[in-house]
């Protein structure tokens, strides 16, 4: 069994659903090891989503900053 790498937007979805449904924080470090990315991808991909109007609280940070939405 194989490691699956989601496409671009399969992950800004998943990303997006992760922090919809949390109620605490998420950091980015355990959502990348959840998508089978780096912490600097995740990162791109929360800028990615905040440029298109989405609302994320919290800060990104090379340690992997707390995210919510």
């Amino acid at each position: 069994m194989g490691v699956y790498y989601y496409k671009s937007e399969e992950r800004l979805k998943m990303i997006s659903k992760i922090l919809e449904e949390s109620k605490e924080p998420v950091k980015s470090k355990i959502m990348a090891e959840e998508l089978g990315v780096s912490s600097k991808t995740i990162q791109r991909d929360i800028k990615k989503l905040r440029s298109t109007n989405q609302i994320i609280i919290g800060k990104l940070s090379k340690s992997g900053g707390y995210l919510k939405k």
